[in-house]
């Protein structure tokens, strides 16, 4: 994955992680479409704005209010931390995160329809500022590691 190796989780919070590997996996995942890996880059794309929801989700006040038992396993269920984000306002209501985890599932099963990159970008891209990512300076992230190319 796009961050391994380039996050120090160990002198970071938790909600800084989130923020760097979101920001991380959507340069990837951007780099990925346009190289035409798209299964990699629907999936890679998906992580980030799963990471970004965790995120947005853990620095908001009405988040500290839902606290109790259920908050980790909110954050585990991406349906549910997405419905959440909804109802407080964070995203509009709309179909482009289904559509993504639609498209995530069919990319991890290897049976993806041919995709409107730019209309797929556009869609994570609005997501990805609706809650509170976008934008950011690509130069201020640690370069790309081989490896994850």
């Amino acid at each position: 994955m796009p961050h391994f190796g380039l996050i120090d989780e160990e002198n970071m919070t938790e909600e800084e992680v989130l923020l760097m590997r979101a920001r991380l996996h959507l340069r990837s995942g951007r780099r990925r479409l346009n190289e035409g890996k798209f299964p990699d880059g629907v999936v890679t794309l998906y992580d980030a704005v799963y990471s970004a929801m965790q995120w947005a989700a853990l620095t908001a006040e009405w988040w500290r209010k839902c606290r109790d038992g259920d908050s980790n396993e909110l954050l585990c269920d991406e349906t549910r931390l997405h419905d959440l984000l909804v109802q407080n306002h964070i995203l509009p209501e709309s179909l482009a995160f289904q559509d993504l985890l639609r498209l995530k599932d069919l990319a991890v099963r290897d049976d993806l329809p041919v995709l409107d990159r730019r209309d797929l970008l556009n869609r994570v891209e609005a997501i990805m500022t609706a809650l509170g990512v976008l934008p950011f300076d690509e130069n201020a992230l640690p370069p790309e590691a081989p490896g994850t190319y």
